[in-house]
Formats: structure tokens, sequence, C-alpha cells
């Protein structure tokens, strides 16, 4: 049995269920608490703790940190599959304060998950995967909400299905946004390309 590229992460929040997160390994610390904010809306975490192979609780605040926690997460799951046993969830454990009575959100939990289908798998990155985000943005505004459903089906949506709002317009006006917002990366247009469109003038 061989280790997977990706891994689950296991989102544990204070209350509520635990949300399940399928990343590629090369993740980053950003994108991790994006998702945080998207299990737990009414909170800002600023960090996450898990336990390590000893059984002691870590606090995760940054990228190095991170890479330390999935290194030692992989060493212990190729540990695990050597035995012949099954391979189990990373858990984390979200820490941060509520949002204050008087509704003010702290800046971390203004980003929303934009992410491009190529960076949640872990494929090439470039400036079409910039225009996602954008286009996603401006969706966002366009329709006054957030542009994608619930939390647990946002990631499964945006790597494998057509984005809901274009798929239920064949309005011209979505054209310039649709085309930010392919699921293929060789699809979608360079921001140069997309400039000369007149859709965009």
């Amino acid at each position: 049995m061989s280790l997977s590229p990706s891994l689950v992460i296991r989102i544990v929040p204070d209350e509520g269920e635990a949300v399940d997160w399928t990343v590629h390994q090369n993740i980053v610390f950003r994108d991790v608490l994006e998702a945080i904010s998207q299990v737990m809306p009414n909170t800002t975490a600023t960090a996450f703790e898990y336990d390590d192979e000893e059984g002691d609780r870590i606090t995760v605040r940054g990228d190095e940190e991170l890479q330390a926690m999935i290194s030692g997460y992989l060493w212990m799951t190729s540990e695990r599959l050597r035995k012949d046993l099954t391979q189990e969830p990373l858990i984390i454990y979200p820490k941060g304060g509520s949002l204050d009575a008087y509704g003010s959100i702290p800046e971390p939990v203004l980003g929303r998950i934009a992410v491009s289908p190529e960076r949640i798998l872990g494929d090439e990155y470039s400036i079409r995967s910039e225009l996602w985000s954008l286009g996603v943005s401006l969706l966002e505004m366009a329709l006054g909400r957030f542009p994608y459903p619930t939390p647990i089906a946002l990631l499964q949506c945006i790597v494998h299905e057509t984005h809901p709002f274009i798929a239920s317009n064949d309005d011209g006006n979505v054209d310039m946004i649709s085309m930010w917002v392919c699921r293929q990366l060789e699809e979608r247009r360079s921001r140069v390309h997309s400039m000369d469109s007149p859709s965009s003038e």
C-alpha cells in the first residue's frame, strides 16, 4: 500500500460536527485558516492545534509549523501503512475567539475560500489562478452573497463542478466572469487576453 499525495484534514470545531477536507500535501497555512473560517463562521481562527506522535498538543501559527505537522503526519502514516493499518485523517483543533456582539469582523475572517481548483489539487500555479479568485470576488459582489453552497460542499464544487451561477445563467453578461472561473486551467484565458475582450471595457 502506498502513501497518497493527498491527505485528509479533519477540522474539529468547539461545537458541531467535524468536517473532513481532502488537500494536497503542499497546502499553505492561509488556506487552512480559510477552511476553518468556513466551518466556524462565527469564530476568527489565527492558529490551530494537533496532537503529535507522542500525544502532545502542538500549536500551528504559520507555514513552517504546518509543514512540520504534515511531515510528522506523513511519517506516522507510512508507519501505519507498513503495519497494514489504514490511513487516518490528520485532526486539527482551531484556536480563536468569537466575533464580538457588535458584529465587527476581524480581518482574517474577511477572506473567503476563493482558491482555484489547481491550487486545491496542488497542480501548476499561474496568473490564471489569480483570475479565478477575481472571478469569484466579482460574482460575490454581483450576487450580494458568497457564490458557493455550504462549506462542506464547497471544495468538491470548486474542483469537480461548473459554478452554479454560471450553469444557471446563459446571459452574455456573465461571459467575462465565466472564462475566469473555468475549472480547466488550460481553458482559462490569460489576464492579457481577458483584458482585450469587449466585455471588459
